[in-house]
């Protein structure tokens, strides 16, 4: 279907006014009866206020690093420890159903990390709906973890950018979300 760019327009943000309430994108892309293909493709050509300018068309993926480590470890056990460098990656991925995922990439060339090899994916923190989630989210792992931190305020920055439909934080009505 083609729509004319002020109809275009106020899909967006229709769309972008379902999802501060907390909706997932397939629920507020259904609701305003677009497929979500078509608004990531939208958010590709012309940005989430529906307007483009410079910067536009960009670049949309559906899967970023938020953070980078790299980490000496001792692995093994008694009279069989050894060192090893770990890559780890904080990695967030956005589905339309489920909101952003966010997982630790963890790679090593001198050890094995899973029963599979040299590489383990592990999950942090999902069905994260806002900008404001993912941050509170990397600083709650802070608190946590003294040995493996990342930078929230980058990580916020780069999901900013590359899920520009997410809204900041999501709105509190009278019964909550």
């Amino acid at each position: 279907m083609r729509y004319t760019p002020e109809r275009r327009t106020e899909l967006i943000l229709a769309i972008r006014a379902r999802l501060r309430t907390g909706a997932s994108l397939a629920d507020a892309c259904e609701a305003e009866q677009v497929k979500p293909t078509t608004f990531i493709a939208w958010m590709r050509r012309v940005g989430p206020e529906g307007t483009g300018g410079p910067g536009y068309p960009r670049r949309i993926t559906q899967s970023v690093v938020l953070g980078k480590r790299r980490d000496r470890v001792t692995m093994g056990g008694p009279g069989s420890s050894f060192n090893a460098w770990v890559r780890t990656k904080l990695v967030a991925v956005f589905s339309a159903e489920n909101g952003v995922e966010l997982w630790f990439d963890n790679s090593s060339y001198s050890a094995w990390l899973s029963d599979s090899g040299r590489r383990s994916r592990e999950g942090m923190h999902g069905g994260v709906s806002s900008i404001e989630e993912i941050g509170e989210a990397v600083r709650e792992w802070n608190a946590a973890n003294r040995w493996m931190r990342f930078d929230a305020d980058d990580a916020v920055r780069t999901a900013r950018e590359a899920f520009p439909w997410l809204p900041e934080v999501i709105e509190q009505g009278p019964g909550g979300p």
